[in-house]
């Protein structure tokens, strides 16, 4: 096995432990107070990814000036979202800069620039599983209702 593996299942293994020893001990109510920031960091994160996905989109459709004015607007936007937002909210007034940053830039701009708006309507059938054949999650629910 690669020493690199071992070394990321160790790791993997010392924060599982971590974790079971601080829920063991009943410390998870120190850990309360991160639940409204993190709660804005799983949505940022699925912005994220579109983000990713777009620059792949971008770039595979050589529109790739694209990328660079999205991810500039995105760290300029973040910036000044975060220095008004975070005197008045604290971390999640960051979070909430970070999330709105990656809407904007990763959702929004694809609507307003008239070149990608092909990459938009793409994202959003994706989104909206267009064209899925397959048992959707409320038939498996429904089946196993039944039995």
């Amino acid at each position: 096995m690669d020493t690199t593996v071992r070394e990321l299942q160790c790791c993997e293994l010392n924060i599982l432990k971590a974790f079971i020893e601080v829920c063991e001990k009943n410390q998870l109510q120190y850990y309360l107070g991160a639940v409204p920031s993190l709660s804005l960091v799983v949505w940022y994160t699925s912005f994220s990814y579109f983000g990713s996905i777009n620059n792949v989109y971008m770039v595979a459709e050589s529109k790739t000036k694209w990328v660079q004015v999205s991810a500039f607007i995105g760290a300029f936007m973040n910036v000044a979202l975060n220095f008004i937002l975070i005197p008045f909210w604290g971390i999640v007034g960051a979070a909430l800069a970070s999330l709105l940053t990656q809407f904007i830039a990763n959702f929004v701009m694809l609507l307003v620039i008239p070149s990608l708006r092909d990459a938009a309507k793409l994202l959003a059938e994706g989104i909206a599983l267009k064209g899925f054949r397959g048992t959707s999650v409320i038939q498996v629910v429904k089946e196993k209702i039944k039995k």
